[in-house]
């Protein structure tokens, strides 16, 4: 069972969490390897939580802590405590960003919190300087509704940007994008805007879509079963699969590559190039 995946792209290495057997919370181990899934080989167990990689380190969270190795597997050291598992491990202008917001430096040090409105949901972003999330809070009739807040890291400024929004979070260059009942919106909190609708706002999976370049790459059909990606300054779609091997599966850009992956044991994984204007789907060998 694929649980994460990270990608470094100038290496080709691909890192995972892989969960051996489905009876023991303790069976998760981090694994790195080559793309081709050869050179293969275990840096830590009994992992729980989310990684990330910067300047040739891997951080990563356990139930007692953050943690970083090298990528030779070599001069691992946990650098952090940690009381409670983290959902989020975000690096961002030299700091390590854990949970809702407590950040500490690349070694550990320097420990700080901020405090938000309201409590992020799990979907997060961070970009130049500020960090983004979705928050539950209260509409205007007393029920639940799905909000986007944007925190300023510097000054503690916090604003929301929507409410009534839905499925994944994204931001680029200062947008939201977000789904709603009309397709896919984004927002800066000033100016909406309708990036994707017509025939594909219904059927859109708002829970497996992503920002590719200028694309936002998504999947659609009855059961989700088409991957499709839509120019976010023309609007145009174009259909890139259709197959009974892609249904609810994850999708995740790296750097520049993308990556399709189920999460079920024994499901292969997919990686996406794209070369002279077409999209190619290529089954990693091993992994």
């Amino acid at each position: 069972c694929v649980i994460l995946l990270l990608y470094i792209e100038h290496e080709e290495l691909v890192v995972r969490t892989e969960e051996l057997t489905e009876d023991s919370e303790d069976s998760i181990v981090l694994k790195i390897s080559r793309l081709d899934g050869t050179e293969e080989r275990v840096l830590d167990n009994n992992v729980s939580g989310p990684m990330n990689y910067f300047k040739g380190w891997i951080y990563y969270a356990k139930k007692d802590g953050i943690y970083k190795i090298k990528i030779d597997g070599t001069e691992k050291q946990k650098i952090f405590n940690l009381n409670n598992e983290t959902g989020m491990l975000d690096i961002y202008n030299g700091r390590i960003y854990i949970g809702i917001l407590d950040s500490t430096d690349l070694n550990g040090k320097h420990f700080r919190h901020q405090s938000v409105p309201d409590i992020p949901i799990g979907y997060s972003f961070i970009e130049k300087g500020c960090f983004y999330y979705a928050a539950i809070t209260e509409d205007d009739e007393g029920g639940d509704c799905w909000s986007i807040y944007r925190y300023n890291l510097k000054t503690g400024a916090a604003k929301e940007l929507l409410r009534d929004a839905m499925g994944s979070l994204i931001v680029r260059d200062g947008m939201a994008y977000y789904c709603s009942g009309n397709g896919i919106e984004r927002t800066d909190g000033e100016k909406t805007e309708i990036v994707l609708q017509d025939e594909y706002s219904e059927s859109i999976s708002c829970m497996y879509y992503t920002l590719y370049r200028n694309y936002i790459l998504f999947f659609t059909g009855a059961d989700g079963e088409k991957l499709c990606a839509c120019d976010i300054n023309t609007g145009k779609v174009y259909e890139l699969f259709s197959s009974d091997i892609l249904p609810q599966i994850d999708i995740s850009v790296m750097e520049n590559s993308v990556f399709l992956y189920t999460g079920f044991k024994d499901d292969p994984i997919y990686r996406i190039t794209f070369e002279n204007n077409k999209a190619k789907l290529w089954e990693l060998n091993g992994l």
